[in-house]
């Protein structure tokens, strides 16, 4: 029996004969037509065969997809049960119609003496449940037992917020006093801590350009963010108008009219305009990074009939192959992510049983994660492997409510799709 049935058009005969090497390289067992001897039948040993191998491999070109034997062939696979059709597209052609929402691996371009990300995906594709469990194990899809949780991997309950204390020489506001405000809280300070750039990259934080933020490890919650506030810096004009001492601002009360013939000049109604322009720009910062956290976790997205059938479509196409004959919980989750971004959401699970939840992304993306935490936050199970379909179990739930986290770690383009969807295993 082999590992690998190599189903192609006679006229890429090359290409095949450069696969199967390089397939038999990485300890795979390979059957392809050319082993056929001149006494047997040609159709019965090639369905015999289709029938024996663990996996069937399909070399889309556009010779290929012309083929009637290689669609039989391909159709053969993925009627087969358990489904054990993979699919490698080796030129711009069209997949046919009935194997376009089962995923497929790019090799456009490939040799077998240069590395492609893609053939790295497609070997991983056709070992899988050959020489390795067909569920990922612990760490790379399965249950993380408690033992090997770190104390660096438990998550952080984030505390209240302080409150700010007075320095020790500040001088006490008596009631109906002015309010005096240093002089290192104007415009320049502003404008001094808007250039300060703490940038901190967490595994799936909102990256660059959110200045002075710093997100918890794998992105804290679904638009939950710490923010880390800068020191109050200034130039020399600061510097000096420090020394100076402070400067009173008298709140006016409301009504109050400017006197233009008082001593010294005219005096400005209300609060000092530092402050106002000042206090503009925070809220203007505020609403900006508020704007970026909503972009980079993906919520609140629409989807279209189409996306939403093509991401079921590579579900079902996984589906298949783990998780055939059990029983869907809930819709599915989909989430617009941009590269290194996340989306969380919460599922309520039975006690006393497991669970199991598959992932999948659009053709945009090249790797797509799944993260589990439990009612407690902890996080119970993970699939990190560089690839499209994350597996992750979830055995012996508590009742209650789970966070499933979607992870984005590669993007090829502004944002991709990525998806999950939930089934119970008893």
């Amino acid at each position: 029996m082999a590992d690998v049935f190599v189903s192609y058009d006679r006229r890429d005969r090359d290409l095949a004969e450069k696969v199967v090497a390089a397939l038999t390289e990485q300890g795979l067992t390979v059957w392809w037509d050319d082993r056929i001897t001149p006494h047997e039948t040609w159709d019965k040993t090639i369905e015999r065969e289709v029938d024996n191998a663990k996996k069937v491999l399909v070399l889309w070109t556009k010779n290929s997809v012309e083929s009637d034997w290689v669609r039989t062939e391909a159709g053969a696979a993925k009627e087969a049960t358990p489904p054990k059709l993979i699919q490698a597209r080796f030129s711009d052609c069209k997949v046919p119609l009935a194997f376009r929402l089962l995923q497929h691996v790019d090799l456009i371009g490939w040799t077998p003496k240069r590395r492609h990300s893609g053939w790295d995906r497609l070997v991983m594709w056709l070992k899988d449940g050959i020489d390795q469990p067909a569920v990922p194990s612990p760490g790379a899809g399965g249950p993380i037992p408690p033992e090997e949780l770190s104390p660096a991997d438990e998550p952080v309950q984030a505390d209240a917020a302080p409150a700010e204390a007075a320095p020790p020489d500040a001088p006490a506001v008596a009631p109906n006093e002015p309010v005096v405000v240093p002089a290192t809280m104007g415009l320049g300070s502003f404008a001094a801590s808007a250039e300060t750039t703490d940038e901190v990259a967490p595994p799936y934080g909102g990256g660059a350009g959110q200045s002075n933020v710093e997100t918890p490890p794998y992105g804290g919650g679904t638009g939950a963010a710490t923010g880390s506030t800068p020191a109050y810096g200034g130039g020399a004009a600061e510097a000096e108008a420090a020394e100076a001492g402070p400067v009173p601002v008298t709140m006016a009360p409301s009504g109050s009219t400017t006197d233009a013939g008082a001593p010294g000049g005219t005096k400005t109604q209300g609060i000092d305009k530092r402050l106002l322009i000042g206090g503009g720009i925070a809220l203007g910062v505020v609403v900006l990074v508020a704007a970026v956290m909503m972009l980079m976790s993906g919520g609140g997205a629409d989807f279209s009939d189409e996306e939403q059938a093509t991401l079921g479509g590579y579900l079902n196409g996984y589906a298949e192959r783990y998780a055939q004959g059990l029983p869907q919980v809930g819709d599915d989750e989909l989430a617009r992510l941009a590269d290194d971004a996340a989306y969380d959401y919460e599922v309520r699970l039975d006690g006393g049983s497991s669970y199991r939840v598959l992932g999948a992304c659009d053709t945009n993306c090249r790797d797509v994660d799944i993260y589990v935490m439990d009612p407690s936050g902890q996080e119970i199970g993970r699939d990190i492997l560089t690839d499209d379909f994350p597996v992750v179990e979830i055995p012996n739930a508590q009742n209650g409510t789970y966070t499933v986290r979607i992870g984005m770690p590669d993007c090829g383009t502004d944002a991709c799709i990525g998806a999950a969807r939930l089934y119970q295993v008893d």
